[in-house]
């Protein structure tokens, strides 16, 4: 599924719906997130999973070769949770409805689809060294 909403946010790019590929960029890292979480038996139905991944997998000696990219990893989570609700919702912002359709450009959109795909990546990776899972 994880791999899915990535597919949707680089055809969403390529037919300009900027907001479509933040939402579907942060779903795939939720997902692949919660899919490692899964393996140590521990989910929870929120969008910000930083927090859990930082308690959960980056304290856990077993994972400590992915120590730097799991920090970057942590960093994505928090930032593409927080542009979540703004990318599916109208926000007010300094007094005026700021629509979804409105927030979010091109250049914008392939940082968060990159941003995605380093997730995506660097998880499915950890997926297959270590709890042999590869896709």
């Amino acid at each position: 599924m994880a791999h899915h909403d990535l597919i949707q946010a680089e055809e969403a790019l390529a037919e300009s719906k900027y907001s479509d590929v933040v939402m579907y960029a942060q779903q795939s890292s939720e997902k692949i997130a919660k899919a490692l979480l899964e393996m140590e038996r521990h989910f929870e139905n929120i969008h910000d999973v930083s927090d859990i991944f930082y308690v959960v997998i980056m304290k856990d000696k077993k994972y400590s070769a992915y120590e730097n990219d799991f920090q970057m990893v942590r960093k994505y989570l928090r930032w593409l949770a927080f542009h979540w609700g703004k990318s599916r919702y109208p926000v007010l912002e300094g007094g005026v409805v700021v629509s979804p359709l409105d927030r979010y450009d091109k250049n914008f959109a392939a940082d968060v689809l990159e941003k995605a795909k380093f997730v995506y990546d660097v998880l499915l990776k950890v997926l297959g060294e270590v709890h042999d899972i590869s896709s």
